[in-house]
């Protein structure tokens, strides 16, 4: 009925839908945190990009079809955010990880624009 050829172009005529991730931004004592929720997503479906102070957050859930599957009427998601970055942060020391679906970037403030305590004379 197919043979493998067919069954290659079905796989790929999956649905692809983009959502924007729930996202918590907080202020820390040096910076600000982004927690965002990317369920299904491993270190490997996640990508940001810094581009003239534009923070873009992309990420794919893990998808593996079984060998053989003829049709996946599966929906695939794109999750995709983007957030524009104060002159404050320190653009070169931002990090990032992904543990248990949830991706936390830390945005650190430049020196400069830390609060310090001035003593007195």
């Amino acid at each position: 009925m197919f043979n493998r050829k067919d069954t290659a172009v079905i796989e790929k005529e999956q649905q692809l839908t983009r959502v924007n991730p729930v996202c918590d931004i907080s202020e820390t004592g040096d910076g600000f945190r982004i927690e965002a929720e990317l369920p299904g997503c491993s270190k490997q479906g996640v990508s940001l990009k810094l581009e003239r102070g534009v923070l873009e957050i992309s990420a794919r859930p893990d998808i593996s079809l079984t060998r053989g599957v003829i049709s996946c009427d599966e929906e695939v998601l794109l999750y995709k955010r983007s957030f524009k970055l104060g002159q404050d942060i320190d653009q070169d020391a931002i990090s990032a990880e992904v543990e248990n679906g949830i991706l936390t970037v830390e945005l650190p403030r430049k020196e400069s624009e830390k609060p310090r305590q001035i003593n007195l004379d």
